[in-house]
């Protein structure tokens, strides 16, 4: 019941705060999800967006794609295998052409 009375008042003075964060984010995600349209290793991927520290890669980007499902591993039943690829999902596909 609170939101009605407190969106309009509230969206204002967030958006200009959160827009120019979650852009970067948005943007970086539709490169890497187009990228792997063709399978890719982890290393490939790090290379493309140009981040060297593999930890956050993995933590700050790579996870929260496979948790959305925009992104799937091709070896289900070994995730940790060496030679481990992720690839665009359907969902991904749909994210990435705005659908």
């Amino acid at each position: 019941q609170v939101t009605p009375q407190v969106t309009p008042q509230v969206t204002p003075q967030v958006t200009p705060q959160v827009t120019p964060q979650v852009t970067p984010q948005v943007t970086r995600d539709k490169k890497i999800l187009a990228f792997c349209k063709i399978p890719r290793k982890r290393t490939e991927i790090q290379e493309f967006i140009q981040i060297k520290d593999r930890e956050y890669f993995r933590e700050t980007i790579l996870t929260p794609l496979l948790e959305k499902e925009l992104i799937t591993i091709t070896i289900p039943d070994k995730p940790t295998s060496s030679n481990q690829k992720y690839f665009t999902t359907k969902k991904g596909s749909s994210y990435l052409n705005g659908v």
